[in-house]
């Protein structure tokens, strides 16, 4: 499970992971992916269309990589948020990464 770190009212970097199973990333290849993230009561704060950054069949290194460019609202308010992916693969089946827990993202208060 990941942390992302992200000042308030920041777009970038974007979020970044590599999914995976048993410690081995897995193909996404043309798979569709979304980010999805809630704040501490459960309310979701995003849920939208991520990046699969794999590259055909990812043995350049970028098996099951995807990113999330955050919009000026998804880190307008400061606090620690679950997030999670969720793809679907080609054949339409759906899995959610990662598979047990959540990533966290932790949205640090601007000084300014």
């Amino acid at each position: 499970m990941a942390v992302h770190h992200v000042k308030q009212n920041d777009t970038a970097p974007p979020a970044e992971a590599t999914l995976t199973v048993a410690g081995s990333a897995v193909s996404i290849q043309s798979a569709t992916v979304k980010f999805i993230m809630v704040d501490s009561s459960g309310a979701v704060k995003v849920s939208a269309t991520a990046n699969n950054d794999q590259n055909t069949d990812g043995s350049d290194g970028s098996k099951g990589k995807v990113s999330y460019d955050w919009t000026a609202d998804d880190t307008d308010q400061a606090g620690t948020y679950l997030a999670e992916w969720e793809v679907t693969f080609a054949d339409g089946t759906v899995r959610t990464f990662p598979t047990a827990g959540w990533d966290t993202v932790v949205v640090h208060s601007d000084l300014g």
